[in-house]
């Protein structure tokens, strides 16, 4: 009976990280908070932002970001900052708990700043492409790089580079911190994401 038991408590002790033995998942919710410098403004903002992921097929996924993110200047005046953006991505699979991946996408920037500062407000818009590396370094930990190009109507070409770490705390509940650089932007995020 005893030996019933303890074997059973091994079962379920690993049944948690089964399913990551198939590969990485794409599909997922997200919802954290940014830390966003604006380099054109020598201004941070900070706010929620929120991401969705889902796997069509073993390789083919879509995604979204949505960020909501403001900050309240001189004389109570404020700078408000929304980038969001739509795509889809291949990955491909370099060894069981390491993938690498292509996006295409479409992005938006929304950009309102107080009339005391010389700058129109602005909505942007354009394609992105982008690639990632993802890789589990242990059942529980996960890193990801990514490098992102923009092309956007008015402000133009744009690079950003970013590596984020998630720690599984369950199979399929994650804590995350991350940083992203850009040309005229700089982030730091937290995290939690809900994979299905």
């Amino acid at each position: 009976m005893r030996k019933s038991l303890a074997v059973a408590a091994a079962v379920a002790a690993l049944l948690p990280f089964a399913s990551q033995a198939e590969g990485l998942n794409y599909s997922y919710v997200e919802a954290g908070y940014l830390n966003t410098d604006l380099d054109e403004f020598s201004e941070t903002v900070g706010g929620w932002a929120l991401k969705a992921g889902f796997e069509i097929t073993d390789n083919i996924f879509v995604y979204g970001r949505y960020a909501d993110q403001k900050a309240n200047i001189r004389g109570g005046e404020e700078i408000k900052f929304q980038p969001w953006d739509l795509g889809i991505g291949y990955a491909w699979p370099l060894a069981e708990q390491t993938d690498i991946y292509g996006t295409v996408g479409y992005a938006s920037i929304d950009l309102d700043v107080p009339r005391s500062i010389d700058f129109p407000n602005t909505s942007d818009d354009g394609y992105t492409l982008g690639a990632g590396i993802r890789t589990r370094l242990a059942d529980q930990f996960e890193v990801e790089g990514t490098a992102r190009y923009a092309n956007l109507s008015d402000y133009g070409d744009e690079f950003d580079f970013g590596i984020f770490g998630r720690w599984y705390v369950i199979e399929r509940l994650a804590l995350g911190v991350g940083y992203n650089a850009g040309d005229e932007t700089s982030t730091f995020s937290g995290s939690v994401r809900w994979e299905f």
